[in-house]
């Protein structure tokens, strides 16, 4: 068991830490600053994994190969990283300078969220479409395949299903629980669900830092104010945080809850044109994630980029924000495309 935990742990938080650093180290604004080192470490894991899996997917591979060559791309960026940061110095003085950044309101944002993870992964829930998503990622391992087999049925597609195809996000699971030896149910139900939950507040608490900048006690309200919308939010069944707490594992979940605040704080950094070239190259991560995580992704992430690239458009009165944006939006574009010919 510990072993698996600690599997676990590298491929979902050290390894997207240390990729994420290779970005930060050139972006004065991020510098050393470990939640934004993972927040972009882990979309571009999960963009990785998206521009590997489609055409494994069409050339019929295996998913052990799959899990080589990503995994492998991977571990290759973390050395990279690891070479160009040395020891890491501006990360570990931003770890020293932690406690002066924690205040009592901070401290009970994350009491909240620590509650709201324990209750998604304590409480299990099952639904119909499990039969679906879930059973993907458990077909995968065990035929060692990608979406050869229909989920439903256990038979060979006679063509690939379009809806599904594109969106990675049950193969995902599937190379996670084949790297972790953990049963994809197993992962699903009881772990990822909790750690998508930390995600949101990841993106969130990023995002307070953006619209508050050097200023924690309103960065903390902004916090306390969506724990407390989170919360409260079973007003209806279609919420994102609805979604969020009873379907965390599905990808159209993750987007709900993670992708699309994810896409609004990335292209708030972009047009602040902060971090040069490299923000509006994490953009482009950030669009792949997204539709890493469901099909609709593409049309959700273009029409995201597209509003706020047509606001910084209008307001700084200069169109190349609609043209960076169009280049950061090209992965979802030809997803689009492989979609429509598809069907």
């Amino acid at each position: 068991m510990m072993i698996k935990l600690f599997l676990l742990l590298i491929w979902l938080v050290i390894l997207p830490t240390v990729v994420g650093c290779l970005w930060t180290r050139k972006t004065p604004e991020y510098s050393g600053n470990l939640l934004a080192s993972y927040f972009y470490g882990l979309f571009t894991v999960f963009a990785l994994f998206e521009v590997l899996a489609v055409p494994m997917v069409f050339l019929k591979c295996s998913l052990t190969l799959l899990c080589g060559v990503w995994g492998g791309g991977v571990l290759l960026l973390a050395i990279l990283s690891i070479i160009k940061n040395h020891s890491f110095p501006t990360q570990r003085i931003w770890l020293k300078d932690l406690k002066k950044k924690v205040t009592p309101v901070f401290l009970v944002v994350l009491a909240c969220a620590l509650l709201q993870t324990g209750y998604v992964t304590e409480r299990q829930h099952i639904d119909e479409d499990d039969a679906f998503y879930l059973a993907s990622a458990t077909t995968a391992v065990t035929t060692d395949s990608l979406y050869r087999y229909n989920a439903y049925t256990g038979k060979k597609y006679k063509s690939l299903p379009a809806r599904y195809v594109l969106a990675g996000w049950p193969l995902y699971l599937a190379a996670i629980s084949k790297l972790t030896t953990w049963h994809p149910a197993i992962l699903a139900h009881t772990i990822l669900a909790g750690i998508v939950v930390l995600w949101a507040y990841l993106v969130y608490a990023l995002l307070a830092a953006a619209l508050f900048p050097r200023e924690k006690r309103k960065q903390a309200v902004f916090l306390l104010f969506v724990a407390v919308l989170l919360s409260f939010s079973g007003y209806s069944r279609f919420s994102a945080a609805t979604f969020l707490f009873i379907r965390g594992w599905q990808g159209k979940a993750v987007l709900a809850g993670v992708g699309i605040p994810s896409l609004f704080y990335s292209c708030w950094m972009a047009m602040k044109e902060k971090g040069g070239w490299l923000t509006w190259l994490m953009l482009s991560a950030v669009v792949t994630g997204c539709f890493m995580f469901t099909t609709m992704g593409v049309a959700a992430s273009l029409l995201v980029v597209g509003c706020c690239a047509l606001a910084a458009a209008v307001l700084k009165k200069n169109w190349r924000y609609l043209v960076n944006s169009g280049l950061a939006c090209l992965p979802a574009l030809a997803c689009g495309i492989v979609y429509a010919y598809l069907k």
